[in-house]
């Protein structure tokens, strides 16, 4: 006699699975769970809260190892992460697919390798297919963010990926898609391209993007050069000049500025076109979303504007007790992250007036609009004066802070300037969030954050 058992579990039943699957092992080897491609992307969508990783990779990995079929659910899990993760939705939406990527160096070593040799060669299947040069990107960029992350968590070589780069570099049908995932590569795996590229690749990359002149790629060129260091020959993107095919870019810097009386070169100077009005007071800090082509200003009016790239403010949003003093946001996550400073309306009067702390706010993108996911709480901080979202596949961001601190000699109070390093991963409620690590360099109050990948050799 044999005995056939089908379990339907939800979402939220999965904690429990584990243990009911060893009763029903005792009982038969002939366990089923329903349906389940449609829990795996139940689960899998969570992953676009990048605080659901551990749960949602625990439970994944019971899914996998504790079903009757190791094949048979593995196909199941293969379909659902590429329904969820290539859908057309999440494009349209412009979520990232990097925190869906994170889910799979956490699987079982076997479903993990397994993976890897069937993501690969779909993705640059995808990537492969001849397009014009004009080709809408939305058919193919989750494709290319999808091959970074990969790189990135080298489950593709380094090497290996230039190589790919640079042979769909080199044809115009697949040009568009070439460039595409050059730039999302720089944008996730920059320290791997500077630290574990064999020069002559990069060389060879170099002179492959000296060779793309398409206007439509003028922008991609311009972020992959500056990140990379690079400068190209003066013919190239925008027409040919009347000097050495050999001058730089920079050449023609150095050129420019004996031109700057002569009307005639006018053109290459920095010109006002228009000015957006809405604050009520001082703006300290503006940050802009290349993704959604906005920019995000906030001052001392406790007001958030939203700017579409025709000047129109797409939303408002209002900080209760605090204004921005920085902010900075992190395009792989769309996450928003702003400094805040109380407003001195919300303090006491007289004797009794007590300011709010200083606090961080976090607000996560969602459809066109902007949400807060988490207000961070500085009660130890007298000022949280900038921040710096890193890039890449870290969900993670730095600050400057001024504490207050006891003197070591007198005891007395003094102020100690720190610039902290935060991993938003490593708590599942942002308002629990503490630093990482902490930097004590620094005598008085910082400005600036700078672009982290230098420090970033430090925190690591």
């Amino acid at each position: 006699m044999k005995l056939f058992i089908e379990v339907e579990i939800s979402p939220d039943e999965i904690p429990l699975a584990a243990e009911l699957f060893r009763t029903l092992r005792a009982l038969t080897d002939h366990v089923k769970t329903r349906d389940l491609c449609r829990l795996f992307q139940a689960l899998i969508s969570k992953l676009e809260d990048g605080n659901q990783l551990d749960r949602v990779s625990n439970e994944v990995a019971t899914l996998l190892t504790d079903t009757m079929s190791f094949e048979t659910t593995l196909e199941e899990f293969q379909a659902a992460f590429v329904a969820v993760v290539f859908s057309h939705d999440l494009v349209l939406r412009q979520q990232s697919v990097v925190p869906f990527m994170f889910l799979l160096p956490r699987l079982p070593d076997l479903a993990k390798s397994r993976m890897r040799d069937f993501l690969i060669p779909k993705v640059l299947k995808h990537l492969t297919l001849k397009r014009p040069v004009e080709a809408s990107r939305m058919e193919f960029f989750a494709h290319a963010e999808a091959f970074a992350a990969l790189v990135n968590l080298e489950f593709v070589s380094i090497n290996g990926a230039l190589t790919t780069i640079i042979t769909l570099l080199r044809k115009p049908e697949t040009r568009c898609a070439a460039v595409t995932m050059l730039g999302k590569t720089v944008e996730l795996c920059l320290q791997q391209l500077t630290e574990n590229c064999d020069p002559s690749t990069l060389q060879d990359l170099n002179t492959a993007l000296q060779n793309v002149t398409e206007d439509a790629f003028q922008y991609d060129i311009n972020y992959i050069e500056e990140s990379m260091g690079w400068s190209r020959p003066l013919h190239g993107i925008g027409g040919s000049h009347d000097v050495s095919s050999s001058a730089s870019l920079s050449t023609q810097g150095d050129l420019n500025k004996g031109m700057a009386m002569d009307s005639s070169s006018a053109s290459f100077g920095l010109h006002a076109v228009e000015s957006y009005s809405g604050h009520r007071n001082t703006i300290f800090a503006m940050s802009y979303d290349d993704k959604r082509n906005q920019l995000i200003s906030g001052g001392k009016d406790g007001t958030l504007i939203v700017w579409t790239s025709d000047g129109q403010v797409a939303e408002k949003v209002d900080m209760a007790r605090h204004y921005a003093c920085s902010m900075d946001i992190h395009s792989s996550y769309q996450t928003l992250l702003v400094c805040g400073v109380a407003k001195e309306e919300n303090s006491g009067s007289g004797s009794n007036r007590m300011l709010p702390p200083p606090c961080i706010h976090r607000y996560a993108a969602v459809g066109r609009c902007w949400k807060e996911q988490g207000v961070l709480s500085k009660d130890s901080s007298k000022l949280v004066s900038c921040i710096k979202a890193l890039g890449g596949v870290e969900h993670a961001f730095v600050t400057g802070e001024t504490f207050h601190t006891s003197s070591h000699e007198g005891g007395g109070p003094r102020l100690d300037e720190r610039v902290c390093y935060y991993d938003i991963n490593t708590t599942s409620s942002f308002g629990n969030l503490q630093p990482v690590r902490q930097y004590t360099e620094h005598e008085e109050c910082l400005e600036v954050c700078k672009r982290m990948d230098v420090c970033r050799l430090t925190i690591q």
